[in-house]
């Protein structure tokens, strides 16, 4: 059964105006709508909002979003090559960032250890 936007953003927590701002921009070419212009979600659409949630949680850009999504629109523009860099770059900077986080975290855990270590003397 399809989903309205609220309830949509709703269940995946996004804000309605995002939404309609990731309609605007291609991110969901097959999204249908109803006999008033509403917008109806399908599992589909879902599915790729959750998608670009994701990818959004990882800072990658709109632009680089379009390029991965423009297989929906049947856009044969971006390569699967180029949906395969964009992809594999933003794991290798993910990557880096839990190499920082695992860092900061350990730096974290050793000062946490050293002043409980102080409270104890």
């Amino acid at each position: 059964m399809a989903k309205t936007i609220k309830q949509a953003a709703e269940e995946l927590r996004i804000p309605t105006d995002t939404i309609r701002y990731y309609d605007r921009v291609g991110l969901l070419p097959n999204l249908q709508r109803n006999q008033n212009g509403y917008r109806l979600f399908s599992d589909d659409d879902m599915y790729t909002l959750e998608m670009i949630k994701c990818f959004r949680a990882t800072n990658m850009s709109i632009e680089d979003l379009t390029k991965i999504f423009a297989f929906q629109s049947n856009d044969s523009k971006v390569s699967l090559t180029e949906r395969l860099r964009i992809i594999s770059s933003q794991r290798e900077n993910l990557l880096e960032q839990r190499k920082q986080i695992d860092e900061a975290l350990a730096l974290t855990d050793y000062k946490i250890k050293r002043y409980k270590e102080k409270l104890k003397n």
